[in-house]
């Protein structure tokens, strides 16, 4: 029996040893590194080219972090003088972003873009050690080299993709907006048609305030906005948010009075955008109809039916 207890006591000494070295470690693990792209600018006012950047970006990194620059001297008006502020910039992001689960939106203290980047990358800053940055840029004219100074801004551990390699393809105008720019009878004084170096079919910031401010007299410019901003809703997000009311249009006091009667902005009664398109479709129907009516009469005189 003694010899019996013996080797129990052996047994359960080795169980007790194995048992020790398969303890879970429970000390919490650390927080997974992520990949992060930051896109700074001034956006006034954001448009689709800004937003084309962004959805390419949020769909290859776990967050995309958009920093809008705030100069205190240097502001970006309509022709009017109406100012657009950081703080309509970013009301304006969240209207054309607002699908994007990934992406956040926030106004910088720093008065560059360039300096908003690098102080969000820099030793103060969020990002923590394993972190991948991107730092957004256009692969149009070699707008990645602003960011070659960026390594020494970086806080240690961190790491940086490359620029040139990260930058996002850009975007143009749809052939329907260079069509209604044709027509447009103010085209003349388009910046980016008064610049022999810029390109109407690219997207500019200068050609949008341009014709937000030009939208009281001309309805022309409220449907050259829709590309900009890609739908009428947005258009009059944007309107409202810069407190302008556009050709046709009741005043914005007046919209707000009528919502609870059923008109909103984005309603056909507050848009005549899309008023204008309701009648092109309507005349379009109608020369359909006539069309056909025209091809029967005239087969009803072929066969010689007496009607």
């Amino acid at each position: 029996m003694n010899k019996r207890r013996a080797k129990s006591r052996d047994d359960l000494i080795i169980e007790l040893e194995l048992i020790d070295r398969e303890v879970v470690d429970v000390t919490p693990a650390a927080a997974p590194n992520k990949t992060i792209a930051i896109v700074p600018g001034a956006f006034k006012p954001p448009h689709r080219g800004h937003l084309a950047m962004v959805e390419q970006y949020a769909a290859n990194n776990d967050e995309v972090k958009v920093l809008i620059s705030n100069p205190l001297k240097k502001h970006r008006a309509l022709a009017d003088g109406t100012v657009i502020t950081a703080k309509n910039a970013l009301d304006m992001w969240r209207s054309l972003a607002g699908h994007l689960e990934n992406v956040e939106i926030e106004v910088s203290t720093a008065a560059s873009p360039i300096t908003a980047a690098y102080e969000f990358i820099g030793k103060d800053g969020p990002l923590s050690p394993g972190d991948v940055v991107t730092l957004g840029a256009s692969s149009k004219g070699n707008d990645w080299q602003r960011w070659k100074g960026a390594p020494k801004y970086m806080k240690d551990g961190v790491e940086l993709q490359n620029p040139q390699h990260t930058a996002a393809e850009p975007s143009s105008h749809s052939p329907e907006y260079m069509a209604a720019l044709d027509s447009f009878p103010l085209k003349a004084e388009l910046p980016s048609v008064k610049d022999s170096k810029k390109d109407p079919y690219h997207f500019h910031a200068s050609d949008m305030r341009y014709l937000l401010g030009k939208v009281k007299d001309h309805s022309e410019a409220e449907e050259l906005l829709e590309d900009f901003v890609g739908t009428s809703a947005t258009v009059n997000d944007f309107l409202s948010i810069l407190g302008i009311t556009a050709a046709g249009q009741p005043p914005l006091a007046e919209v707000s009075s009528a919502g609870g009667m059923g008109a909103g902005p984005g309603d056909v009664q507050g848009s005549p955008g899309k008023r204008r398109r309701q009648k092109r479709k309507k005349k379009r129907n109608e020369s359909i109809d006539m069309s056909l009516m025209e091809e029967v009469y005239n087969l009803i005189i072929k066969k010689g039916i007496v009607l």
